[in-house]
């Protein structure tokens, strides 16, 4: 699909909300989508993701490498203060 495809294909869906997720299968019609209504909870969208995507994938965050501190949290680097 070229970048103008995307474009026109993405026109012509009907978003009403934010956030809206939409998973576009990996073999499938690349009109055809799966619109995400579930609780915006984590595992929730991970559970409706290994539902419906077409290969399997790992949910799990990647070991740290050797000699690299764990990523405790999301976005905040560890001197940040969450407010």
């Amino acid at each position: 699909m070229t970048d103008q495809e995307s474009v026109k294909s993405v026109e012509t869906l009907q978003i009403t909300g934010f956030p809206t997720i939409l998973l576009f299968p990996a073999g499938a019609s690349p009109k055809r989508h799966v619109m995400y209504q579930g609780s915006r909870q984590p595992d929730d969208m991970i559970r409706w993701l290994h539902q419906e995507c077409a290969i399997s994938f790992d949910d799990r965050p990647p070991a740290p490498k050797e000699g690299e501190d764990p990523v405790e949290s999301g976005l905040l680097d560890p001197d940040e203060e969450d407010l």
